[in-house]
């Protein structure tokens, strides 16, 4: 089977997203079974073939001098930019098929990759399958406020809705997506697959967490520590205030954020400006993040909205004490008091209470880890995998498919 896998985002360079980090971890997995895989994404200015996977099992810290710099377009601006974007991929996508016959197209989202990827698929005649990585829409509300959200909203909606009537499958991460499509779809064009993660590659490893603690100058300090994206639906600077109040009681406490993002340097200036320089570390994009993750005490994720997190999993294999949102997406993987303690995302004195709860109990936090880290065992790559190939080959069956015996990517 030849799979092309479309993502709007870019594999190719470090990666940050969750949809980027799915596609490069679902083209491995499909290659370690036999298949052909060939992952279309976009780049600044037209589109990129990714012909090998971004190596991202080299430790490295973000490095500013060598980051790309991103045009921040206004909104409507972005979106005539994305609808252009989208029939570039369409044309990559139908011209990577003369050279080899495509027998499924998988988009990571139903916006702007997902358009691309219904325009040739229909063209092509081969089904296509889409992903929600979470609600588009709702990561969309987040971010867009005033007259960019009256204007630009409407449009997000009904993009998302057009493009799942014309796919073969919807694939939700949660049962908040299928929510969602339901006013456009029927129940049986939809599926609720979590995300996968290689579990083997985070555990609780005292060794390794004394290492990165030494490296990064923390030593007997409690660490606390968020991994993803820096934008608004991350709700990060609720984050910040509930750390700056528990910190004040607990002196012993610092937080790690890891990522980059468009909040990027209004969070360090918000940190700074309320005297946090030393208690709170920005390390940027991190490739060695399970090493990270066996350093922390407790892992924080105050979103306001997600779909199904890959730090939280990562975070849970890993033996961390977790404090998350209580919101349906993570109620779905989590249960508050069980494998979590989960607050309200608008609260920021109920997650600095959550925090110095924590802080001051290590068995309790001990005994979440625990209760995490099993959990988590039903979310490992091949248990999610499986049901995603075994997707496809229900859609391809027709075509009589058998695996390839070469692994690369094309």
């Amino acid at each position: 089977m030849h799979v092309c896998l479309l993502t709007a985002g870019r594999p190719s360079e470090v990666i940050v997203g969750g949809e980027e980090r799915f596609t490069i971890s679902l083209g491995k997995w499909l290659l370690s079974q036999g298949h052909k895989v060939t992952i279309v994404s976009r780049k600044l200015f037209g589109v990129e073939v990714v012909e090998e996977p971004c190596d991202i099992s080299t430790p490295n810290s973000y490095d500013k001098k060598n980051t790309i710099r991103r045009l921040q377009l206004p909104y409507p601006v972005f979106i005539l930019a994305m609808l252009s974007t989208s029939m570039l991929l369409a044309l990559s996508i139908i011209s990577l098929n003369r050279k080899l016959k495509i027998s499924i197209i998988h988009a990571q989202d139903t916006g702007y990759g997902g358009l691309a990827a219904i325009v040739a698929a229909k063209l092509l005649r081969i089904p296509v399958v889409l992903s929600s990585h979470g609600v588009r829409y709702y990561t969309v509300g987040n971010a867009l406020k005033g007259s960019a959200a009256a204007l630009c909203l409407p449009w997000e909606y009904w993009l998302d809705l057009f493009t799942s009537r014309f796919a073969n499958i919807v694939v939700n991460v949660s049962s908040v997506g299928e929510k969602f499509f339901s006013v456009a779809i029927k129940k049986n064009k939809m599926r609720t697959i979590p995300i996968g993660i290689e579990t083997s590659d985070f555990r609780a490893d005292e060794e390794v967490g004394q290492t990165v603690r030494k490296n990064l100058g923390i030593q007997d300090d409690v660490l606390l520590g968020f991994v993803g994206r820096l934008a608004p639906e991350k709700n990060l600077f609720t984050l910040l205030d509930a750390f700056l109040e528990a910190s004040n009681q607990a002196k012993k406490m610092k937080l790690l954020i890891v990522g980059t993002g468009p909040l990027e340097s209004k969070l360090k200036s918000f940190s700074h400006d309320r005297g946090l320089d030393g208690k709170v570390v920005f390390t940027g994009v991190r490739s060695d993040v399970n090493r990270l993750l066996a350093a922390l005490d407790i892992f924080l994720l105050p979103s306001f909205t997600e779909g199904c997190p890959t730090s939280l999993l990562e975070a849970m294999a890993s033996e961390n004490a977790i404090i998350a949102s209580d919101i349906p997406s993570i109620r779905e993987i989590v249960s508050s008091d069980n494998e979590a303690i989960l607050v309200n995302p608008h609260d920021a004195e109920e997650l600095e209470q959550a925090i110095l709860k924590l802080y001051s109990n290590p068995k309790r936090r001990k005994e979440l880890g625990r209760k995490a880290k099993n959990r988590a065992k039903q979310y490992d790559i091949n248990i999610v995998n499986n049901e995603i190939l075994e997707l496809y080959k229900n859609l391809v069956a027709p075509r009589q498919i058998s695996p390839r015996k070469k692994d690369s990517f094309s």
